[in-house]
C-alpha cells in the first residue's frame, strides 16, 4: 500500500517551517504543479527536495532499507533504487507512485542501471549474479554472471547489447545482454573495482576501485590503454559528461577530479570538504553533483571552478547520484532510507521548491 503525505518547506534564510496535509494520489500531479506555480522564486544558493520516497520492508518489524543505487530511465519517466533490503522499487516519477517491486535478490543490491533505450533494468550486488529485468512489466528476463565476490558497479554499453559488471574480483566481465554469455574479460591488477563508465563511443572503459588509480581499458581488445594514480585513497565513483569527453573521480580522500578521458590529464579539481564523496552525476553542461558522507550534495560549475548550490535534507551519507536526460531532475539515494528528487533549471542549477512531497511505501 502507498500512502502520500505532503509538507510543505518554506525556506527564510537558514531555518525553514514545515506545515502538514493530505490529498488523494490521484490530484498529486495537479497538486505539484499548482504549488510549484505559486511558490516564490528562491535563492540558488541551498534547497529542499520536493519529493522524497521512503522504502519501507514488507517484512514485520524490519528496518527500513538503505538506498544504495538509484537510476533513471532514457526518458525520465522512470526511477529504480536499490539497497539492502535484496529489492528493487521501480517508481513512476511523474506521480511518486510505485510501479513495480522486483523480488529475485537474495543479498544486498549494489547496483542498478537502464538500458540505453529504457527497455532494460540491470541489477546486481551482493549475490554475485546480473539480473535484467522488462522495465515496463518488472518481469526478470534472466539471471547470469555468477560471480566469486560482490559485484559493485554495472554499466552498458553505449550501443545497448552488452553489459560490464565488475567488483570485489581482479577481472570486469562483459556480457551479451540477449543470451548472458560472457563475452569478454578485462584483466586488473586490483581487486576492489568500485565505479566504472564506458566513454561515450564504446571504445574505452574506465575503472577505479581501492588503489586510487584509473584505468583505461581498450574495448576492442581488452587492453589497458593508460593507467595513472587518481586519488590518494579509494576510488568510489566515477561519471562521464554529457559530452563523453570528461570523466569524473572522486573518493575517500575528499577531492573530486576531472580527466581527459583520451589523454588521462586532468582538467580540474575540488575539494569536497568534510565529507567523503561516494557519488558522482552530470547534470546539465559542465556541472557536476557531489553526493557523500556529510549529507549533502553539492553541484560544482567546472567553467566557473565554483559551487553553485548545495542541497540538504539527508540525514546519512548519500551513496547514489542520477539525473534525467534532460537534466531538469537530480535524484540521490542515502543511507538515511530515503531517495530524494531535487529540481533542477534550464542551466543545471538548483532551485529550492516550495513543496517536500513524501512518499512511503509498505
Amino acid at each position: 500500500m502507498i500512502r502520500f503525505l505532503s509538507r510543505r518547506t518554506f525556506i527564510a534564510a537558514s531555518a525553514s517551517v514545515i506545515v502538514g496535509g493530505c490529498f488523494p494520489a490521484q490530484s498529486l500531479a495537479q497538486h505539484l504543479a499548482a504549488e510549484t506555480a505559486a511558490a516564490p522564486a528562491p535563492s540558488p544558493a541551498t534547497g529542499d527536495a520536493f519529493r522524497t520516497f521512503e522504502s519501507r520492508s514488507s517484512q514485520p518489524a524490519a528496518v527500513a532499507p538503505v538506498v544504495t543505487a538509484v537510476a533513471i530511465n532514457f526518458d525520465g519517466k522512470l526511477l529504480a533504487t536499490g539497497g539492502d533490503d535484496h529489492l528493487i522499487h521501480l517508481w513512476r516519477i511523474e506521480d511518486g507512485s510505485l510501479a513495480h517491486t522486483l523480488h529475485s535478490h537474495t543479498d544486498w543490491v549494489r547496483a542498478v542501471a537502464f538500458s540505453p533505450d529504457g527497455k532494460t533494468l540491470a541489477s546486481a550486488g551482493d549475490d554475485r549474479a546480473v539480473r535484467l529485468w522488462n522495465a515496463e512489466s518488472g518481469e526478470l528476463i534472466r539471471t547470469f554472471g555468477k560471480h566469486s565476490a560482490s559485484i559493485y558497479a554495472l554499466q552498458f554499453h553505449p550501443d545497448g547489447t552488452t553489459i560490464v559488471a565488475a567488483g570485489f574480483e581482479k577481472l570486469l566481465r562483459q556480457y551479451d545482454v540477449q543470451s548472458g554469455e560472457l563475452k569478454k574479460q578485462f584483466d586488473c591488477d586490483c581487486n576492489d573495482i568500485r565505479a566504472i563508465a564506458f566513454s561515450g563511443d564504446g571504445v574505452r572503459l574506465a575503472g577505479g576501485g581501492r588503489d586510487g588509480r584509473i584505468r583505461v581499458w581498450n574495448t576492442a581488445d581488452g587492453q589497458v590503454e593508460q593507467q595513472w594514480i587518481a586519488h590518494g585513497q579509494r576510488i568510489r565513483t566515477l561519471a562521464l559528461s554529457p559530452d563523453a569527453g570528461k570523466l569524473a573521480s572522486a573518493g575517500e580522500d575528499r577531492r573530486v577530479r576531472i580527466w581527459d578521458i583520451a589523454t588521462g590529464r586532468e582538467q580540474g579539481a575540488v575539494d569536497n570538504g568534510a565529507g567523503k564523496a561516494l557519488a558522482l552525476c552530470f547534470c546539465g553542461p559542465g556541472r557536476l553533483a557531489i553526493g557523500g558522507s556529510d549529507n549533502l550534495v553539492h553541484v560544482w560549475d567546472l567553467n566557473l571552478q565554483t559551487f553553485t548550490a548545495h542541497f540538504t535534507g539527508h540525514t546519512g551519507s548519500i551513496a547514489a547520484l542520477a539525473c534525467d536526460p534532460h537534466a531538469k531532475l537530480l535524484v540521490s539515494g542515502s543511507f538515511d532510507t530515503t531517495v530524494r528528487l531535487w529540481r533542477l533549471d534550464e542551466a543545471g542549477d538548483a532551485r529550492a521548491e516550495r513543496l517536500n512531497e513524501e512518499i512511503r511505501s509498505r
